[in-house]
């Protein structure tokens, strides 16, 4: 909130000058990656790791700088002395990223995995790939699709904690929610050279995260006249609820007749379904703008912002590379993929634009 050049000192009956606020931003941010294992090989050694060379993966994706709205309001009570109420949402863009290859450019194509199949020697065969494409063999590719929605939203209370003519010191606190979902979908289709046979595979991960906390707050705020500064800390402390859905398929068609499993690559009978669990997370905000006055209620502002999670989970951080080809794996043989929650964490940070109207 930027200050209004009428404050004064903050002694009952005293106000700030005004007793509504709203805020409208354009908020440029950007959110740290999703990680992901090594999805998509080529030569040499049939994409089989470690000497194949990686097309996609083994890295973090979805760091693109993308934009989105925050709509702040709040009003003072009492007249408009020293206490208030507020509440704000904040919204960022759909965080989509795209990959795809086909045999059409790169004749050997796979999807690298360990395989932990018994090799009779007291071990498994280790590192494999599934073959997408393969030079006078198959023909095929892959097209991997991920996207990351966020929302967040607050109410609370605001209180003038010291007040002198241009500089003011607010505490703050209230309650915070958020959502975090993000998904990860592979799928790849093989046709035949020597039969009339296509075979498509699906894996999806899907991850859910929801945050609902207290947060407390200081929010700084210096005049200068036309312009200010106004500084933003605050924490929220309370529950992330994540959820991991994982499911997959795999459609064969012989001679133009289908016939469907459900199990992809990734996600199969060891590891497919929905996984929920809830954990203690906090999540901090910061915040520095610079505003200047337009006319006598009306202020343009400018800056920059951050938020962080922790306890967020992440469809990439999902995916068990190693897989048991006999499914369901009988007694005694390894159960895998298989399922484990695994913590990551979110930071989103950017500018921020826009305009503040009291009255």
């Amino acid at each position: 909130m930027v200050v209004d050049e009428t404050w004064t000192d903050c002694v009952e009956p005293a106000g700030v000058g005004y007793t509504t606020w709203a805020e409208l931003d354009y908020l440029l941010w950007r959110r740290s990656n999703q990680p992901v294992p090594i999805l998509v090989t080529t030569d040499p050694d049939d994409g089989v790791l470690p000497n194949a060379t990686t097309l996609f993966g083994g890295g973090r994706v979805g760091d693109d700088t993308r934009p989105g709205g925050r709509l702040r309001f709040g009003s003072w009570l009492n007249g408009g002395t020293c206490e208030g109420v507020e509440a704000g949402i904040m919204m960022l863009g759909n965080g989509a990223w795209h990959y795809a290859v086909d045999s059409s450019t790169i004749t050997t194509i796979a999807r690298p995995f360990y395989n932990y199949t018994d090799d009779l020697q007291g071990g498994y065969l280790g590192e494999d790939s599934l073959l997408v494409a393969l030079a006078g063999t198959s023909t095929g590719g892959i097209e991997i699709d991920g996207d990351s929605n966020i929302l967040s939203a607050d109410v609370g209370l605001r209180r003038v904690i010291t007040e002198s003519c241009r500089l003011r010191l607010d505490g703050l606190v209230g309650y915070q929610m958020a959502r975090i979902d993000e998904s990860v979908r592979i799928r790849s289709a093989t046709s035949l050279v020597s039969s009339d046979t296509t075979i498509e595979i699906t894996d999806l991960f899907d991850a859910r995260n929801e945050f609902h906390g207290a947060y407390l707050g200081l929010e700084l705020q210096r005049d200068f006249g036309r312009a200010s500064i106004d500084l933003l800390g605050r924490i929220a402390l309370g529950n992330m609820r994540q959820t991991v859905m994982i499911d997959g398929e795999q459609v064969s068609t012989v001679g133009g007749v289908a016939s469907v499993a459900g199990n992809g690559l990734f996600a199969q009978s060891t590891n497919i379904g929905r996984y929920t669990r809830s954990e203690f997370a906090i999540a901090p905000e910061a915040g520095l703008h610079v505003g200047y006055r337009l006319s006598s209620g009306l202020f343009a502002r400018a800056g920059y912002s951050c938020m962080y999670w922790n306890h967020v989970a992440k469809p990439g951080d999902h995916m068990d590379r190693g897989i048991n080809p006999n499914q369901p794996p009988p007694a005694g043989e390894p159960q895998r993929p298989a399922f484990a929650f695994v913590d990551g964490d979110l930071l989103l940070h950017g500018l921020d634009f826009g305009l503040v109207w009291t009255y």
